[in-house]
């Protein structure tokens, strides 16, 4: 699917909790490189906005579509790769990237779970 055909809707029944600065902090990366991508995570912020938010640490419940989920990873890790192939970033920085691709990771993770249960048959 083409960044530009992506819905910035998200489609997902289940809610996940990430934090705010992580959102934040996407959002900033992927305006460059993928500004669909940063546009659905804006829009996302924006429909939060409600929840009462302490800090940027706060955790936020999104409700964000799978393939929204990948692709943001997906165009993290390549601003990573690109990232190692310049010695200008200091280690500060590529440490700060790695905590925020596992953080959407842990996001992947807990919706395939959600799916397992959903598809699992009762017994």
């Amino acid at each position: 699917m083409n960044q530009e055909q992506l819905n910035p809707e998200f489609s997902l029944t289940s809610n996940v909790s990430i934090s705010r600065r992580t959102l934040l902090d996407t959002m900033f990366i992927l305006k460059g490189r993928a500004p669909t991508l940063s546009r659905a995570i804006e829009c996302e912020l924006r429909s939060r906005s409600k929840q009462k938010v302490q800090s940027e640490e706060t955790f936020l419940t999104v409700n964000i579509d799978p393939g929204t989920v990948g692709q943001i990873i997906c165009e993290l890790t390549k601003f990573g790769n690109d990232m190692l192939r310049t010695t200008t970033k200091i280690n500060q920085s590529r440490s700060h990237l790695k905590t925020i691709i596992e953080s959407w990771m842990k996001l992947a993770e807990h919706i395939l779970q959600e799916a397992e249960i959903t598809e699992s048959p009762l017994h």
